[in-house]
């Protein structure tokens, strides 16, 4: 279902929203049509797409178009054939779904392992665990807070003991009454 732009959206978007035109088409297609549809429709309104300098985010609908599907299929299936896949997403050939995969599952898209003997791919139910390099890479994001956190809790330290904050801090307190009352004349930012 394609839902209307929010309330907050700005009046440009609303109106846009409202008028027939290839967005609406591409996104009903997207949602209940096949590939084929998609790339029907983007071609069919080619002129205006790149008009409006939309040529780039079509072609990225079409690319995410496959990759949706294929998160579909792992939804439904926990085997299928390379052949089969290829079929239902609308790529080319089973060497195109292969590729396709081996990409999605790099990037951590799915979980799914690819026999080639048999070109039957098993999509897991669980995600798979990161690999060693993700996992070092993350225990260096770790080290790098934990230091970043050790020199804050040292700059905190030196201002709250710094003669200059303990002055400033012992000053506002004395003229926060006259503060209250508009009698006095201090400025925070002078700390």
């Amino acid at each position: 279902e394609i839902r209307p732009p929010p309330a907050y959206a700005s009046l440009i978007v609303q109106e846009a929203a409202q008028q027939p035109g290839y967005v609406k088409e591409l996104a009903t297609a997207f949602q209940e049509a096949t590939i084929e549809e998609v790339r029907r429709i983007a071609e069919e309104n080619a002129t205006e797409i790149t008009e409006d300098d939309n040529r780039y985010l079509v072609e990225e609908v079409i690319q995410s178009y496959t990759r949706h599907k294929v998160q579909l299929l792992k939804e439904t299936y926990l085997t299928l054939s390379l052949s089969e896949i290829a079929e239902q997403v609308g790529v080319e050939s089973a060497a195109a779904a292969e590729a396709l995969l081996a990409d999605m599952i790099a990037k951590g898209e799915i979980a799914a392992r690819i026999d080639k003997d048999s070109a039957i791919v098993f999509f897991d139910e669980e995600e798979a665990e990161p690999d060693e390099a993700m996992v070092a890479k993350m225990q260096d994001r770790l080290r790098y807070v934990q230091e970043l956190t050790q020199r804050v809790a040292a700059v905190e330290e030196e201002v709250v003991n710094s003669e200059a904050y303990i002055r400033n801090t012992t000053l506002a307190e004395a003229t926060a009454p006259a503060i209250r009352e508009g009698q006095a004349n201090f400025d925070f930012m002078d700390m």
